[in-house]
């Protein structure tokens, strides 16, 4: 196994996860698009998969051969001592660090955690001072539906690491893709997850960095947060230039507007990603980078791309063939038609409006999104549009069709 070689990841790091984030036809495309930019980066990127899958090929990399490419970048660090925790094995890897399953091992009690090792790309003086004066309050987090912070700090060779609640689950739109759970289950997981968003917020805490990578499902159907508040504990709100994609701690493929223009973050950052990941969830794709596989692409979407209504989404073959449009609403138990159906309306305004360019046009709160989507489940009249007599009828007549007719 190759030696972990600090220089060379940092440099590998970043397109690594992009190459992660991507399958099928736009994962190749990408390959393309790189060989031809850094042929130098692209011929690295091919040697380190090809233990795995040939990134030249449009395979779908699965999660055992995502975790011997992970091993392949990094030492064996099983066995180390991190704070009261020894490392047991390598469970997965992102733009922000590795994350190993461990144990606790100074004697006071028995446990196991995920600890997140974090990336030195991510870090810098000022922000290690941060980290550890917020790591504290972010451990205060209490609910059900977020993986809790348990510890925070900084190894001895000044690797900065986290100590979170290990949960066993699987990503959120892997979970749902691989149940082929239908559009009123996924709306229902993220009004859960919204209401974790909302808790978090009201203790003034942002998430910032929302995607899918981020809420696991349980075998039980539980969403969980991951990672919230990381990204606040690693900002370094001092720093002048921190406005390109990748200078702050965020995922640009669901980052907001807001975060790619480094601009201010608020509440509405976190409406805006959910939003995203809602749409992705009940449609099947992006909503703005349609077939987006770089960087520069997902940032020109959130700035300038096109965001189909969901109604018609789910339907158009502008951005997908008429089979890619046909699995994707099989993945929802449904047909494209039947899709329509039941987004045309309700749902087209709520993603709508949680996908505003514009903060302030945004939902005020998670917990005001997380209510219109409740009203659409219970066929009640929602906020995200005019509250005309004849919407709030046809309202009526759904909930009580036994008694109308």
């Amino acid at each position: 196994m190759p030696a972990f070689d600090i220089a060379r990841w940092k440099t590998l790091e970043p397109f690594v996860d992009d190459a992660l984030s991507l399958t099928g036809e736009a994962r190749g495309q990408w390959l393309e698009a790189l060989r031809v930019s850094d042929s130098g980066i692209a011929a690295e990127l091919d040697a380190l998969f090809a233990g795995a899958t040939s990134l030249s090929r449009n395979d779908v990399l699965d999660r055992a051969q995502i975790d011997a490419l992970l091993r392949s970048l990094q030492a064996d660090r099983s066995g180390e001592v991190v704070g009261a925790w020894t490392l047991d094995r390598s469970i997965g890897v992102g733009g922000m660090g590795t994350v190993w399953l461990a144990h606790r091992s100074d004697g006071r009690f028995d446990g196991v955690a995920a600890v997140k090792l974090l990336s030195v790309t991510v870090t810098t003086p000022e922000s290690l001072r941060r980290f550890r004066q917020e790591g504290t309050v972010l451990a205060r987090l209490s609910h059900p539906n977020i993986a809790k912070l348990l510890d925070a700090g900084v190894s001895t060779n000044g690797q900065p690491y986290l100590v979170l609640e290990y949960v066993d689950g699987d990503r959120i739109d892997t979970y749902c893709d691989s149940r082929a759970a239908d559009a009123s289950a996924r709306i229902a997981l993220m009004i859960t997850v919204l209401g974790a968003l909302a808790d978090a917020h009201g203790k003034l805490i942002v998430h910032r960095d929302l995607k899918p990578h981020n809420i696991l499902v349980t075998k039980d159907g539980v969403p969980k947060l991951l990672d919230f508040g990381i990204a606040k504990l690693l900002e370094d709100d001092t720093a002048d230039e921190m406005t390109t994609p990748g200078a702050r701690a965020m995922t640009v493929a669901w980052a907001a507007p807001e975060q790619v223009l480094g601009a201010a973050i608020t509440t509405a950052t976190d409406v805006y990603a959910a939003g995203a990941m809602l749409y992705r969830l009940l449609s099947g794709h992006h909503p703005t980078a349609h077939g987006a596989s770089t960087q520069a692409e997902f940032v020109h979407g959130a700035l300038k791309g096109e965001t189909l209504a969901l109604s018609e989404a789910v339907t158009s073959t502008r951005f997908r063939s008429q089979l890619e449009v046909t699995a994707a609403a099989a993945s929802l138990s449904s047909t494209p038609t039947a899709l329509a159906r039941k987004y045309r309306g309700d749902l087209d305004n709520i993603l709508a409006r949680s996908l505003k360019r514009e903060p302030a046009e945004r939902y005020a709160s998670a917990a005001a999104m997380a209510e219109d989507l409740q009203r659409s489940l219970d066929h009640r009249p929602i906020r995200a549009r005019p509250d005309s007599f004849g919407y709030r009828f046809t309202r009526f007549v759904r909930r009580n069709r036994a008694a109308v007719a």
